[in-house]
């Protein structure tokens, strides 16, 4: 009962939000990075959540304002990535791209890999556009 109480007593205030956001900008403007990777717990329902997918969008966003690549984890199905790449996220991985391989098999798959049409398709629109 008082965890309940004690998250309670945070849960309805804001007053600690903007040290929060300036804690966390911080960070992020120092971090010594190149890539930034979406959880896969975002991209998960971003076709069906409006929050998971404002959350892809704002990661996104930062990304490109720091001048960061950004990665999105779990991309399961074509609609993920299709959606992903009219965002402006690039790259991807989970099974939707390709199953687990042997690294001896890496190379002959490179040759050999077709991206799905559709995807294709939205990132021939993505660079025309």
């Amino acid at each position: 009962m008082f965890v309940i109480r004690f998250c309670n007593k945070f849960a309805h205030t804001d007053t600690d939000f903007p040290r929060i956001n300036i804690i966390i900008l911080t960070y992020l403007k120092r971090l010594p990075a190149s890539l930034i990777k979406i959880d896969q717990s975002f991209i998960r329902d971003m076709l069906t959540d409006p929050h998971d997918l404002a959350i892809v969008m704002g990661v996104v966003s930062l990304a490109k304002a720091f001048q960061l690549e950004v990665i999105a984890e779990g991309v399961k199905i074509v609609g993920h990535g299709t959606e992903l790449l009219q965002l402006g996220c690039k790259l991807a991985q989970d099974y939707g791209i390709s199953r687990p391989k042997p690294s001896s098999d890496i190379l002959i798959r490179l040759d050999s890999w077709q991206p799905d049409s559709a995807l294709l398709h939205t990132l021939t629109i993505t660079l025309v556009s």
